[in-house]
């Protein structure tokens, strides 16, 4: 992922997190089948879950359909959002 882009997540992650809380876990992914054990880029709160930076998706994204991960691009910044676990 382009790091200017990553910041642009991070940013918008905290945001997100500052918004809902510290009970509120924001979690941007690098989402690719060859890549889910290592999935975690960017945690805001990762406390609530004990989750941080290179761990794998949760069971909420490994559910997905290979469709919707096809469609998460940097350039939709809202499905990454919408997706997000």
């Amino acid at each position: 992922m382009e790091s200017r882009k990553l910041e642009l997540l991070k940013q918008m992650a905290a945001g997100i997190a500052a918004q809902f809380g510290s009970k509120c876990e924001v979690v941007i992914h690098e989402v690719s089948p060859n890549r889910m054990d290592q999935s975690i880029v960017h945690i805001e709160n990762g406390h609530v879950s004990g989750r941080r930076v290179g761990d794998g998706a949760s069971n909420v994204v490994m559910v997905l359909p290979v469709s919707c991960w096809s469609s998460w691009r940097i350039r939709s910044v809202s499905r990454r959002i919408i997706c997000a676990t």
